[in-house]
């Protein structure tokens, strides 16, 4: 580094490259639209057993997303059968 960068880092503001944009607006409410349930209580309780083995790790208890993955109570793929399976059952 020359004499004439340290004058000039020197002279710079020391601000975080993040300061100069505007803060993020605030996000909107979320409103829960659960399914109609239909199934009974050993089918829950199969389901909840099912998704405790295999996707509660990552998605966290009763689907509720600690930030890392999908808040799977507001997934689109939630409002269809077809949907559901296409990312569950299939991939």
């Amino acid at each position: 580094m020359t004499l004439c960068h340290a004058i000039i880092l020197r002279a710079l503001p020391r601000r975080s490259p993040l300061s100069r944009f505007p803060p993020a607006p605030p996000a909107p409410e979320r409103v829960l639209n659960p399914p109609e349930q239909f199934a009974d209580a050993a089918t829950i309780q199969t389901g909840w057993n099912l998704y405790h083995g295999y996707c509660g790790a990552c998605h966290g208890d009763s689907g509720v997303s600690s930030g890392l993955l999908t808040d799977l109570r507001y997934s689109p793929m939630n409002l269809t059968a077809v949907a559901w399976y296409a990312v569950v059952g299939e991939g």
